[in-house]
C-alpha cells in the first residue's frame, strides 16, 4: 500500500507559503487521540496554529505526526498533531491553501501512531474555513 500524501503536501505547502512571504496556518482537530495543544486555545474541538518560521521552533513533519514548540502567552509549549488531526493548511494573508481528506490518513499503519478518533460515532466533524 502507498504512503499517505498528506505529510509531503503539508511540508510542501508550508515551504511554499514561507517562500512566498506568507504566514502558514495549520487548522487541526483537537478531539483526536494524541493531540497535544495548550488548553483554552481550541474552539469547538478545532485549533488554528501559526507555523511560520518566526512562530515555531523544532518544526518536524513525520509520516504520522507534526511536532513543534511555540510560545502561548509567553509560555513555551510542545505541540503534537497526529496527521489524522490535521485538516488544512492556509496562508493567513489570503486563505490560499490546501484541505485534506480523511481518507488519505488510512495508509495501513498503526492506529496509535496516527492517533484515533475520540468520538464514539466516528463521524467526521469538519466545517468550512
Amino acid at each position: 500500500m502507498m504512503k499517505s500524501t498528506k505529510p509531503y503536501l503539508l511540508e510542501a505547502m508550508r515551504r511554499w507559503m514561507i517562500d512566498s512571504g506568507c504566514t502558514p496556518q495549520i487548522y487541526a482537530r483537537t478531539d483526536i487521540l494524541g493531540v497535544q495543544v495548550p488548553s483554552g486555545y481550541s474552539i469547538d474541538d478545532h485549533i488554528m496554529l501559526d507555523v511560520s518560521m518566526d512562530a515555531v521552533e523544532d518544526f518536524v513533519i513525520s509520516e504520522h505526526v507534526v511536532t513543534f514548540t511555540a510560545s502561548f502567552k509567553g509560555v513555551v509549549q510542545t505541540i503534537r498533531l497526529p496527521m489524522l488531526a490535521v485538516i488544512a493548511i492556509h496562508a493567513a494573508e489570503n486563505n490560499v491553501g490546501l484541505e485534506f481528506n480523511e481518507e488519505e490518513d488510512h495508509s495501513g499503519s498503526a492506529e496509535e501512531e496516527k492517533g484515533g478518533r475520540s468520538k464514539a460515532d466516528g463521524k467526521p466533524d469538519l466545517r468550512v474555513l
